[in-house]
C-alpha cells in the first residue's frame, strides 16, 4: 500500500500517465503563453514600442510559470527532468511497442518524429544559408561568412525597441566638419 498519493502515481503501475499528464499540461501552458506572447507582438506591430512591451510582458509571466514549476515540483527535478523523464518513457513505449502486434503505430509514431526532426533541421539551414549568402549568388563563401558573423551584433540592435537606441536625427561628432552621418545601413539579401 501506498503512502501517499504521490508515492502511488509514481509506482511503475501508474508512473508513465503520472509524467505524461503533468508535462503535456506544463508544455501546453507554456506554449500557449508564448504563442499570447507572439500573436500581441504581431497585432500591436505597427506601434513597436507597445508590441515589444506586450510580447515581453506576457514572457515574463511564461518564466513566471516555469520558475513556479520548477520551485514548487517535488518530484524529478522541475520541469526540465519532467520533460526527460516523459521523452525516456516514451521512447521506452514505443520502442517496445514496435517489437509488438501494436508495431504499425508505433513505427509511425518514430518515423514521423525522426521526419520533423529532419525536416526542423533543413529548414534551420536554409534560413542560415539564406542570410549568411551576404552577396546573394547562391553559395555561401567564407567572405559572405564573415560578412554574416559581423553583423549579427548590429541586427540584434535593430530588433531591439527603438532600433537599438540609434535616433536618426542625432548628428554625429565623429566627421570633421561637424557635419551628420547617416547611420550604416545593413544591406538584406533578397
Amino acid at each position: 500500500m501506498s503512502t501517499s498519493l504521490i508515492a502511488l502515481m509514481r509506482s511503475p503501475k501508474f508512473e508513465f500517465q503520472y509524467v505524461s499528464v503533468r508535462a503535456s499540461f506544463m508544455t501546453g501552458l507554456l506554449a500557449f503563453s508564448t504563442a499570447q506572447a507572439l500573436r500581441a507582438r504581431q497585432a500591436l506591430r505597427r506601434t513597436k514600442e507597445l508590441s515589444w512591451c506586450a510580447m515581453w510582458l506576457l514572457l515574463s509571466g511564461v518564466a513566471g510559470l516555469l520558475s513556479y514549476n520548477n520551485s514548487q515540483s517535488i518530484t524529478y527535478g522541475g520541469y526540465h527532468g519532467l520533460v526527460k523523464k516523459w521523452i525516456g518513457m516514451t521512447w521506452a513505449l514505443l520502442s517496445s511497442r514496435a517489437r509488438s502486434a501494436h508495431a504499425p503505430t508505433a513505427i509511425l509514431a518514430i518515423g514521423m518524429f525522426a521526419l520533423g526532426l529532419v525536416c526542423g533541421v533543413r529548414a534551420l539551414f536554409r534560413v542560415f544559408c539564406g542570410a549568411a549568402d551576404y552577396n546573394a549568388d547562391g553559395e555561401v563563401t567564407m567572405d559572405d561568412f564573415v560578412a554574416f558573423t559581423s553583423m549579427v551584433a548590429r541586427r540584434i540592435q535593430l530588433l531591439m525597441p527603438g532600433g537599438g537606441g540609434m535616433v536618426a536625427s542625432q548628428p554625429s561628432s565623429d566627421s570633421e566638419d561637424g557635419s551628420a552621418e547617416p547611420p550604416p545601413q545593413i544591406p538584406t539579401p533578397p
